[in-house]
């Protein structure tokens, strides 16, 4: 049983990596796999789904997941139950459509560097995505993706947000031999619109990427990236280039950990109470950030490096969904402090995620 793959996107505050995505693209299927396929009315509903999202409470946004899993199982047994009964369709192209369903609890949503600015919540994730495959030649194919995504967090409703996105790869690998690495030139762009009146926009990042099988259980993945987003703000224009290492290591059919790191440098955003030090170092502010309704805090942009670390472990249930489960931990330090002994040397945040994913 291979790992299904996460296309839930790091839903750190100013920091977008399409991470998930990008591994879901590269490392799912082989350079010479055919499959292509429409997305059809189940990616209607649930684009009204998630445009529920700012209409429901977290905890009937919860049940609504249930209930669009649910739906999503009951769909794929039908299509897998027809395809055994019918003879004329029984070597039918899967859909290659991919649900996923998460929570996320998050220590740190301000990204500020002590308390009592650091906030902790909760979120609920739900996404579909789509991938279109065309063979090029015996060595090459292009790759297009599509995604709708939402994510609700309980506390703080002006971070909730709904993503519709799209991403093109060029993959070359020079043969079928199991050591051959697999090359990629990838891009992407994502519209957001969010229940803060200062973060709609849109993101978009440009990189090169190659992935490599060490040995049958353990695969290596390598990445180079540009990021950069454009919001109603300029606090959350951002930019940074990134540099990330990713190891899976398959025990078994069922199990695999996998380790993350990517490094980053460019603008960071965190949001604390009213702070002289915090302006004279920043970049870019904005007062009574409205995400934080009735808090008073000021979001400051400045230039920083971060460093991702992430430690997770995959369960495939079946040959079509799996349960994954990460944990991942950031840091950001700012490059400028002045000598400044009020002004955190840098912030930390950690992210716990479990993730049911569901293809077919």
């Amino acid at each position: 049983m291979a790992r299904i793959h996460s296309t839930v996107a790091i839903r750190e505050k100013g920091l977008y990596t399409g991470h998930g995505l990008q591994r879901s693209v590269s490392r799912d299927s082989d350079l010479h796999n055919n499959e292509s396929t429409d997305l059809g009315g189940l990616a209607v509903f649930h684009a009204y789904t998630i445009l529920t999202l700012s209409r429901y409470g977290f905890t009937s946004l919860f049940r609504l997941s249930l209930i669009c899993g649910l739906i999503a199982a009951a769909y794929a047994q039908g299509v897998r139950a027809s395809q055994n009964t019918s003879p004329a369709v029984s070597n039918a192209a899967p859909l290659d459509l991919q649900v996923n369903a998460g929570y996320q609890f998050d220590d740190n949503v301000t990204r500020a560097g002590a308390s009592p600015d650091q906030l902790s919540d909760q979120s609920l994730n739900l996404d579909l995505s789509k991938r279109l495959i065309f063979p090029l030649n015996a060595n090459t194919r292009a790759l297009l993706s599509f995604d709708l995504g939402g994510e609700k967090f309980r506390n703080f409703d002006g971070l909730s947000r709904f993503t519709a996105g799209v991403q093109g790869e060029w993959q070359y690998r020079s043969s079928a031999a199991f050591d051959a690495p697999t090359f990629a030139l990838f891009g992407r762009v994502a519209a957001e619109q969010f229940q803060s009146a200062l973060r709609d926009g849109y993101r978009y990042s440009v990189g090169v990427s190659v992935q490599q099988a060490l040995t049958d259980r353990i695969s290596l993945f390598g990445a180079l990236s540009h990021n950069g987003r454009a919001a109603d703000n300029s606090v959350f224009d951002n930019q940074d280039n990134a540099v990330r290492l990713n190891l899976d290591y398959q025990i078994n059919a069922a199990n695999t950990f996998y380790l993350g790191a990517e490094y980053r440098r460019g603008d960071s955003v965190t949001t604390t109470s009213p702070s002289s030090e915090n302006a004279s170092i920043a970049t870019a502010l904005v007062q009574n950030d409205d995400a934080y309704s009735g808090r008073q805090l000021t979001s400051y942009r400045f230039d920083g490096e971060t460093v991702l670390t992430t430690l997770g472990y995959n369960l495939a249930l079946n040959a079509q969904s799996s349960l994954d489960f990460s944990w991942r931990r950031i840091r950001t330090t700012p490059d400028l402090r002045e000598n400044l002994i009020s002004v955190p040397s840098r912030y930390t945040a950690n992210q716990y995620l479990l993730v049911f994913l569901l293809r077919f």
